[in-house]
């Protein structure tokens, strides 16, 4: 029973990771990828990874469209991006609810995706731009983008997870609470299946099609990881194997999209749990990490903990592998940023983010500045202009913080 109880509650916490709509560099070789249609047969040189290795400042903007809605202008934010001196704009635009092409009200939407990047290139147009979609939810009303109509539930229950395909060690009673669970917020995506991949896919293409340089994946490795650390199966489970080639072919997908379609690398990462595996990474171009929200509330980062981390990720992806670290987020009270927001005081944020920024740039890791984005957990109190539970530095008083340390960054190297 406590097995049971177990699982379901992690499932749980993975679902609800993000779900408020609002507010490698492994190798510097030169490779080649060959597109071989019925009359053609194209190269592409791929250029050395170099550009990620090369970012000083990573600020969290999500999203950057936000401004529609609180009714600021786009040039609010490029200055915000300006004065961070910002190489690397992290999260840039989450995609969870269904995203129309355009008349959203609010920003969320494709076109205003497009506009907002176009502006922001035209003061910095060296700044890489990473936006983000799900790999742990469809919900109900998910658009098909080729069909432009909404998937039927049949649809979205054939391309659900379900544990049962590979015969694991999980009961028909977790099965069925977990599929209400996933019908509560929606379907956990299976990431073998074809059509999941072909709409993950197109869910990048989007993005890219906007402008966007990088994709983040949230949940990549979300059923493997459950299973493994609730000790239902072993790292090296045939399963996960198949779970890691699928978030691999993706990944190809992706890289293979950007040099066919805009000659370049779109960057693609997600979290560090890939380093909970025997098996091999995905091709990933960076990772991401976050600090436990009692590291953030006793304001002291575990050392061993994140020399371990990096560790392991240097062994599997490389010593010049990319790391970012931020302060994540989900509906709960207690994670990072619901932490560091609605518990320290001002001085107590700015003095966590100071020591945050020195101790990863020690480790070898950069750490993400806190700009704006970000839910303050469903309980928060303090709240943006005193409506939003959305996170923003320039509301809570750290966003002079961030500007100094980051350009303090910008003049060290």
């Amino acid at each position: 029973m406590n097995k049971k109880i177990l699982i379901v509650g992690v499932l749980v916490i993975v679902l609800l990771t993000g779900c408020l709509h609002r507010f490698r560099s492994k190798s510097t070789t030169t490779t080649v990828v060959t597109t071989t249609t019925t009359a053609v047969t194209t190269t592409t040189m791929i250029p050395p990874k170099t550009e990620l290795s090369q970012v000083k400042v990573a600020s969290l903007y999500e999203r950057v469209t936000d401004y529609v809605a609180v009714g600021w202008s786009v040039d609010e934010v490029t200055a915000q991006l300006r004065e961070t001196r910002t190489d690397f704009i992290f999260r840039g635009f989450w995609k969870w609810a269904p995203c129309p092409d355009s008349g959203a009200k609010d920003g969320y939407s494709y076109q205003d995706l497009k506009t907002t990047i176009t502006e922001i290139k035209k003061e910095k147009p060296e700044v890489i731009f990473c936006g983000a979609i799900p790999a742990q939810r469809l919900t109900e009303g998910e658009m098909n983008p080729k069909t432009g109509r909404p998937f039927t539930r049949e649809e979205l229950n054939s391309m659900a997870f379900n544990p049962s395909k590979w015969d694991l060690p999980v009961s028909p009673e977790e099965i069925e609470q977990f599929m209400e669970i996933q019908r509560f917020e929606g379907y956990y995506p299976d990431l073998t299946n074809e059509d999941v991949q072909e709409l993950f896919l197109d869910w990048a293409k989007k993005q890219i099609d906007c402008g966007a340089d990088a994709i983040w994946i949230d949940g990549f490795f979300g059923p493997p990881s459950i299973l493994v650390r609730a000790g239902r199966i072993e790292p090296n489970h045939p399963f996960v194997g198949e779970w890691m080639e699928s978030a691999s072919r993706l990944v190809d997908r992706i890289h293979e999209y950007g040099y066919s379609k805009y000659q370049k690398r779109i960057y693609v990462g997600s979290w560090v749990t890939f380093t909970e595996f025997s098996h091999a990474a995905p091709d990933l171009d960076f990772a991401t990490a976050t600090p436990s929200g009692k590291e953030i509330e006793r304001r002291v980062l575990d050392r061993e903990k994140w020399d371990d981390l990096i560790v392991k990720v240097r062994e599997k992806m490389g010593g010049d592998f990319p790391v970012f670290v931020f302060l994540d987020w989900s509906s709960k009270d207690d994670t990072p940023l619901a932490v560091f927001s609605q518990r320290l005081s001002t001085s107590e944020q700015n003095e966590v983010l100071e020591e945050m920024d020195g101790f990863f740039e020690e480790s070898g890791m950069i750490f993400v500045y806190p700009v704006h984005g970000g839910f303050m957990g469903s309980g928060a109190k303090k709240l943006t202009y005193g409506r939003y539970g959305t996170y923003n530095s320039l509301y809570f008083g750290n966003y002079e913080t961030i500007k100094g340390l980051a350009l303090n960054k910008s003049r060290s190297e």
